[in-house]
C-alpha cells in the first residue's frame, strides 16, 4: 500500500499545474509507421506468449517457478495479495504512465532541458527502465523495451489512455503466471 501512496503522491506533486487533458493527450506527433507499430504491438505480444509456454512446456514451466521463487518478495501468493496487486497494477499502470509518458516528455522537451524529442525518448525509457532495478537486468531492459512501445504509442495515437491499459494488462499477466505455476 505504501508503494501506491508513494506513486500517487509523486504524481499529484509533479503534475500538480498542469490540466488533467494536458497529461492524457500530447501534440506532440511522430509520423505513422507501420514497421515501428507492428514492431510495438509485437514486443507488447510476446509477453503473453509466456502462457502458451508454461501451459505446454514443461522446461518453461520449471523455469517459471524458479524464477517466481526468487521474485516471490513483490509477486502475490495468495488471493488477498492478488486483489492488492490488482490495485497496485491499476494504480501503477495509471501513474507511472502518466510520470513516464507525459510529464517527463513535456520536462524533457521543454525548459531547462530543451531536448530534442529522440534525446528525451530515449532519456524517459532510460530512466522508467532503471526504476526498474529490484527486477534485475532483465527487468531493467524489459521495463525499457515495454517504455520505448508504449512511448511510441503513446506519440503516434496522441493518448496516454491505450499505454495506461497496456501497462495495467502487462503487470496483471503476473496474477495468472503465478497460478500456472503454483
Amino acid at each position: 500500500m505504501k508503494t501506491m501512496v508513494y506513486l500517487w503522491g509523486a504524481t499529484y506533486v509533479l503534475t500538480y499545474n498542469f490540466k488533467i487533458t494536458d497529461l492524457l493527450s500530447t501534440d506532440i506527433k511522430v509520423a505513422f509507421s507501420w514497421s515501428g507499430f507492428i514492431a510495438s504491438i509485437i514486443y507488447l505480444l510476446i509477453p503473453f506468449l509466456e502462457f502458451i509456454l508454461l501451459k505446454y512446456n514443461k522446461d518453461f514451466r520449471e523455469k517459471g517457478k524458479e524464477q517466481f521463487a526468487r521474485r516471490s518478495f513483490i509477486f502475490p501468493q495468495n488471493f488477498k495479495e492478488e486483489f492488492v496487486f490488482v490495485l497496485l497494477a491499476v494504480s501503477v499502470g495509471i501513474t507511472e504512465e502518466v510520470l513516464y509518458r507525459s510529464f517527463s516528455l513535456i520536462y524533457f522537451t521543454g525548459a531547462p532541458f530543451n531536448l530534442g524529442l529522440f534525446s528525451a525518448f530515449l532519456c524517459i525509457n532510460l530512466l522508467f527502465g532503471l526504476v526498474h532495478y529490484l527486477q534485475g537486468p532483465q527487468g531493467i531492459l524489459s521495463a525499457f523495451l515495454n517504455g520505448m512501445a508504449s512511448t511510441y504509442i503513446f506519440l503516434i495515437s496522441g493518448s496516454l489512455i491505450i499505454p495506461m491499459l497496456i501497462h495495467m494488462l502487462y503487470d496483471l499477466r503476473i496474477i495468472i503466471w503465478g497460478r500456472m505455476i503454483r
